[in-house]
């Protein structure tokens, strides 16, 4: 949810408890048929409720928001009030005629008075399109906002539960493929694994989902 705020939207209260119940299916799908050390390490690996809840409002916070109107606004707003006032003053002046307050030519009189009407007509539809125009824009900045929460949000999924879901499931599958190659290599000739995962000897493989 967005609030009204000056210079940076307000988003709704992030609920913990609904963070750490996402993360908890994240686990379950992420970690399904992996043995018992595979998946204490994937849920170690996760980024904890609290640390999402703390990322999701420090990405959320670097959203702005322009809370300027239109640039159109003003000058349509201000067209209308002038011609409102010469509707005004073409009005009272069409109205002290016609009581013969005043005397001005007989064709001077109905003029003034279709001045004043269409006057008004005009600066109605002059404020309407800038009300639409200011409507048009605060959508199209709400659009915008949320595009940029879902993309803030996306960020942290990243970082906090997909980034490690692929590497623990890199190190398992790199692990597996080590075994593999150990199980056809000749007995008592260990096999040393890439760089950053420790040796692996033929052992392993009984361990090895």
């Amino acid at each position: 949810m967005i609030r009204r705020g000056y210079g940076r939207p307000e988003f709704g209260e992030i609920q913990t408890d609904a963070v750490a119940g996402s993360r908890s299916r994240w686990l379950a799908r992420a970690g399904k048929g992996l043995r018992r050390g595979w998946a204490d390490a994937l849920a170690s690996g996760l980024a904890t409720p609290s640390e999402i809840v703390l990322a999701c409002r420090r990405e959320l916070e670097t959203i702005p928001l322009d809370t300027r109107g239109p640039s159109s606004a003003r000058p349509l707003r201000r067209t209308a009030l002038v011609l409102l006032v010469v509707a005004l003053v073409a009005g009272v002046i069409a109205v002290l005629a016609s009581l013969h307050v005043i005397h001005v030519g007989e064709p001077f009189g109905e003029v003034l008075a279709i001045v004043a009407v269409a006057a008004v007509v005009v600066a109605l539809a002059l404020l309407l399109v800038a009300l639409r125009t200011r409507r048009t824009l605060a959508r199209r900045r709400r659009e915008a906002v949320v595009r940029s929460g879902r993309m803030a949000l996306e960020r942290v999924v990243r970082g906090g539960l997909l980034a490690p879901t692929e590497r623990i499931l890199g190190q398992r599958d790199e692990v597996r493929r080590l075994a593999g190659l150990a199980q056809d290599a000749p007995r008592g000739a260990p096999l040393t694994a890439a760089r950053g995962l420790p040796t692996v000897a033929v052992e392993a493989e009984s361990s090895t989902p």
